[in-house]
């Protein structure tokens, strides 16, 4: 195992090296690669003395990374005098690079958990596999080389690579709780945050911008009316990615709440969550972040049901009137919030994106079959929003892509997308059967990722950014470590 890793980790880089050479832009990354040559080979003539050192170095840069990135807007970089700018999620990517790659060599501890994760999920692994092999692939038909190299090493470093940090989160019970607070309270953060945004209409973090002519970073910037109406974003580029956010994270923050003793101030925690998650989700300007919210909400009620069914303390009848009801009450509260919606923000604001979406897809299908080998491998990452996208002007004048589904089809074809969406199946079902048939004392919190990881699902199919995606990788990596952990389901988890 050990040998194959030093082969891998030789062969990757010389691989990049000669690519880059090749494109003549081999000066940027022969600092870099030299680090980490270097440090892989202190790794391996350090051994592995001290594994619960390692561990927490894992566990610690990986959630200092997811942290930062949800609480820090990603544009904003501190100036030190005399020095260039320095991006603190950079910097903070770099550090669980360096942590893993040191890991890979000085640990048999997380080479085992990998080799095991490997036995106990290899249909997740498989279709991981096809994923990545279709985006490096269509790399290599692409007619922007260097473009698409460079998105990437953006999916496979910045994204992808993430995975290998839910699977350290969720090697022990103790590493999932002290998560799931964290990302609980980068929930309630962001909820403050859009109380100041929303009643100023503008972004806070404006002042701190030090290069607001920057193309990039003036979309991230300008104000983003709906309906008339300001869309929050709060520390993320956009209002939709505010919405996948605080849809994802919503049920996080419910089980950590749900261990309050008192019953009282239980429920009315919980009820402010969901208050919460109802206002981040209007606030953010999109139907689609709405229902997603609300689907999040009335899965959540429904789960103490689900639980009890499942683990036989209720009877049939008794679950479907009580289904009944809640259904009821979810349909009410649903149709509530659509008439808040339409009343603040205008009942026909989605029009527009939704044709455009629709144009979208028309045009991915026409122009995927028009030559031979596009369907199986596309035309190159980084280049869907060119080829297929829609015009958004403004400060910008650049094209977008609504979509990671038809993203992910035109730049690296059909297997691309489908190994995509099935690894995010494959992930939720093992979070569910873990919260459904594992240990009781945390079946919420499964119950949880697997919602947050079907949350995912649907933003992906009406947004291409990106920028939370390390989190839909950590959650997929976690529910992969759980089921391979969990002795109680080691008679299931070995079919999927």
């Amino acid at each position: 195992m050990k040998t194959a890793i030093i082969v891998f980790a030789i062969a990757i880089p010389i691989i990049i090296f000669s690519f880059f050479t090749s494109i003549g832009f081999y000066q940027i990354i022969i600092f870099p690669l030299a680090c980490f040559f270097l440090l892989i080979v202190y790794a391996f003539f350090r051994g592995n003395k001290n594994q619960t050192r390692i561990k927490h170095l894992l566990l610690a840069s990986s959630l200092i990374y997811i942290t930062l990135s949800l609480v820090w807007p990603i544009y904003i970089a501190f100036h030190p005098p005399g020095f260039p700018p320095v991006n603190v999620h950079r910097f903070a990517n770099l550090l669980v690079l360096s942590s893993f790659v040191f890991a890979m060599f000085s640990s048999d501890w997380f080479r085992k958990e990998l080799a095991n994760s490997f036995l106990n999920a290899k249909l997740f692994w498989i279709f991981f596999g096809t994923l990545v092999f279709f985006r490096i692939a269509s790399v290599f038909v692409s007619k922007n080389p260097f473009s698409s190299m460079y998105t990437l090493m953006s999916d496979l470093f910045v994204h992808w690579f993430f995975i290998f940090a839910g699977l350290v989160i969720g090697s022990s019970r103790q590493n999932l709780l002290l998560f799931s607070k964290i990302i609980a309270c980068c929930f309630f953060i962001n909820f403050l945050l859009i109380l100041p945004e929303f009643a100023l209409g503008k972004n806070l973090f404006t002042p701190f911008v030090k290069d607001p002519n920057d193309p990039s970073v003036g979309f991230i910037m300008k104000e983003k009316l709906r309906g008339g109406l300001y869309r929050v974003q709060t520390v993320f580029t956009h209002p939709l990615v505010f919405a996948e956010f605080s849809s994802a994270t919503f049920c996080f923050a419910v089980f950590v709440l749900s261990h309050i003793k008192n019953s009282f101030r239980r429920n009315a925690a919980i009820f402010f969550t969901i208050i919460c998650a109802s206002a981040m989700g209007i606030l953010s300007g999109s139907r689609t972040g709405y229902v997603a919210i609300a689907i999040a909400i009335s899965l959540a009620i429904f789960s103490p049901l689900v639980n009890s069914l499942f683990r036989g303390k209720m009877n049939l009848k008794i679950a479907a009137l009580w289904s009944f009801l809640i259904i009821v009450l979810t349909i009410s509260i649903s149709a509530l919030g659509f008439l808040i919606y339409d009343y603040v923000l205008g009942k026909h604001t989605d029009t527009g994106s939704n044709m455009a979406r629709i144009v979208m897809m028309e045009q991915t299908f026409v122009k995927l079959f028009e030559s031979p080998i596009s369907p199986i491998f596309g035309y190159g990452p980084g280049l869907g929003a060119e080829l297929v996208g829609v015009y958004v002007g403004g400060v910008s004048s650049a094209f977008t892509i609504d979509s990671l589904f038809i993203s992910y089809t035109i730049e690296s074809g059909l297997f691309a997308v489908l190994s995509f969406i099935t690894l995010l199946i494959i992930g939720a079902v093992k979070a569910f059967r873990i919260s459904l048939f594992g240990e009781e004392k945390d079946w919420f919190l499964w119950y949880a990722i697997g919602l947050s990881i079907i949350s995912f699902l649907l933003f992906k199919s009406i947004l291409s950014l990106t920028e939370n995606n390390f989190l839909l990788f950590v959650l997929l990596g976690i529910s992969v470590s759980g089921a391979a952990q969990s002795g109680s389901m080691q008679k299931i988890i070995r079919r999927v």
